[in-house]
């Protein structure tokens, strides 16, 4: 059975908001909360008892820090724990990752969401606390309720991972509502109604939001594909809070667990109106045509191939802002006349290909000049219907459609690729670049360094990798504020990158500590890193607050291709933070396998 949790719920905090929203928030779902500041207040009250759950802020003290403080808390008292992270971006550190399993939240964690984590948290607890005997039934049933608790975390993992993508990400029960479990951001830019309203129907619906006339075809898409356990695409219309109505398209899949049960539905919504606006105006065209031809309404002509005399119907001059007789005497010399001239010679080879019997059809698509002098983009089809007895082409017969709206719409759409290659070309900048110095992020560094350890393998060379530090920039950012500690990055950042090469490379893998892969020979010895920490010590940086002077502390490494990425880090950071104890603005270079 699940205990009952009656008890303090104690709040262990040091960078959390100044509202203490989060603090009412916790009460409204735990109970009477107690906050404190300190380690040593925190292991006093959980000694004395009474403390049922322990929510303590991730960014409490370093990883390495906050990780042995949890474990001496948790040695005086064990307790349900949860995690409390600035956001859902926030990475988590590898010291905390095994506290993160027991239940994380964010600063932002609506009400609902933190209700479950909290019983998530407890029920976990529970299951942990079991000793390892026969299971009994309801034990049993504690494992599935761990099976969820863990699938329930994972959900802020996915929501970090989604949140840059264009287009709305959700995961709803498979229920008549289809109540939702998660969505993203977009959903308010797509219907103008906010995510919130849709979690767990707590305003509306999203199925409401579905155009009554698609709803049905909709569900039996859904259906027919969980039957058959296969993803779908569909296309829809949604209706907006304005009134309007947006075309979506939606990929989605159904997740079962390995007994095969159904746990719920997995999707992306994409906005494509403007590819529907695009597509509807071809199928115009198109259906417009067919009108034409069937009605006799298009423009034709007929032309005899051995004497060069045409003739043309009224719709095709009206096409080319003409009255009938103001081409007469009309021959095959005069409607060339009227041919863009860079168009003239596909014409030649495609007219000659389907004389010759190459091409079954004469069709092309070609400019002519209007009356008043602008170019209409014409669709030409003919065939050749009779021959001399001698087997000549003789008379040949075709209609002309006027397609100039349809090449606008290509071109709208080539433009609009365009710009969509360029929107993906900035979000993938922005996926491997640190928003603030511009140099590579944490993953894009460490993909790189691997990448560099191939070559080195392939090459037979070796490479540097150095990670550095800001000395004492805690008190930078006391002093001067955290905007000029943020300018202080950037202007180091300046300075690494002018005692570098193009090739090398930069990453900002913590707040002020950066790692450099240095491949060559370039940084394959101490001066080299002697003389960037002096260059540093050198400079000053200009900031809004006035010029600053900084130092650093360097720990490099010299490997060749066989080295691990996680043993380079390892080392590189312990030769960093000895540089530190040594004294700080220094270089521990290691050259060899010898640990530092």
């Amino acid at each position: 059975m699940t205990a009952e949790y009656v008890g303090t719920t104690l709040l262990l905090e040091k960078n959390l908001p100044p509202d203490r929203s989060l603090r009412r928030r916790l009460e409204r779902c735990a109970g009477f909360v107690v906050e404190v500041s300190s380690a040593e207040e925190a292991r006093r009250l959980l000694s004395e008892g009474g403390v049922a759950l322990l929510v303590a802020d991730a960014l409490f003290a370093s990883p390495r820090e906050t990780a042995e403080i949890l474990r001496s808390l948790l040695a005086v008292r064990p307790v349900p724990l949860l995690l409390v992270f600035p956001s859902s971006g926030e990475e988590i550190a590898d010291e905390l990752a095994v506290f993160a399993q027991s239940g994380f939240v964010t600063q932002e964690t609506p009400e609902s969401l933190l209700r479950i984590a909290i019983d998530n948290a407890r029920r976990l607890f529970e299951i942990r606390m079991c000793p390892p005997v026969k299971r009994t039934i309801g034990q049993c049933a504690a494992c599935e309720l761990r099976e969820r608790c863990e699938l329930r975390m994972s959900e802020e993992r996915f929501r970090s991972l989604v949140a840059n993508i264009p287009g709305v990400v959700f995961r709803c029960r498979s229920d008549p509502e289809w109540t939702m479990l998660y969505m993203s951001d977009l959903v308010e830019e797509l219907t103008g109604y906010p995510k919130e309203d849709f979690i767990e129907n707590a305003r509306r619906s999203y199925v409401t939001m579905i155009h009554p006339e698609d709803v049905p075809s909709v569900a039996r898409r859904i259906t027919e594909a969980i039957g058959r356990r296969l993803s779908w695409e569909i296309e829809y219309r949604v209706l907006r809070k304005d009134g309007g109505e947006r075309w979506v398209y939606e990929k989605g899949v159904p997740v079962f667990d390995e007994d095969g049960a159904l746990l719920f539905l997995d999707g992306f919504i994409f906005d494509i109106t403007g590819r529907k606006r695009v597509d509807d105006q071809l199928n115009s065209e198109r259906k417009r045509l067919a009108n034409v031809i069937e009605g006799a309404n298009a423009g034709t002509w007929e032309c005899n191939l051995q004497t060069g005399e045409t003739l043309l119907n009224d719709k095709l001059l009206e096409l080319l802002g003409h009255a009938p007789g103001d081409l007469d005497p009309v021959t095959m010399d005069v409607w060339l006349s009227l041919l863009h001239p860079e168009d003239l010679g596909q014409v030649g080879d495609i007219l000659a290909g389907h004389v010759r019997g190459e091409l079954e059809n004469y069709d092309h698509e070609v400019r002519m000049q209007h009356r008043d002098g602008h170019w209409v983009w014409m669709h030409c089809k003919g065939r050749i219907i009779s021959r001399t007895p001698d087997g000549e082409p003789l008379w040949m017969y075709g209609t002309y459609i006027d397609v100039t709206d349809r090449k606008q719409a290509e071109k709208e759409l080539l433009e609009a690729n365009r710009r969509l290659l360029a929107m993906q070309k900035v979000l993938k900048r922005e996926a491997t670049r640190d928003s603030l110095t511009g140099v590579l992020n944490r993953r894009a560094i460490l993909e790189h360094l691997n990448e560099e350890l191939a070559r080195c393998r392939r090459d037979g060379t070796c490479l540097s990798a150095a990670i550095c530090d800001i000395d004492h920039f805690k008190e930078v950012n006391d002093t001067y504020g955290h905007q000029t500690g943020d300018d202080v990055l950037c202007g180091l950042v300046r300075l690494l990158r002018s005692n570098l090469r193009e090739y090398d490379k930069i990453g900002r893998i913590g707040g002020e500590e950066f790692l450099l892969v240095l491949p060559g020979e370039a940084g394959r010895s101490a001066g080299f890193h002697e003389r960037l920490v002096k260059s540093v010590a050198e400079h000053s940086i200009q900031t809004r607050s006035g010029a600053v002077r900084i130092t650093l502390s360097l720990g490099a490494i010299t490997v060749s291709g066989d080295a691990d990425t996680d043993e380079i880090l390892a080392r590189a950071d312990k030769a960093m933070y000895k540089a530190k104890a040594e004294g700080r603005n220094r270089v521990v270079f290691i050259s060899d396998a010898k640990a530092p």
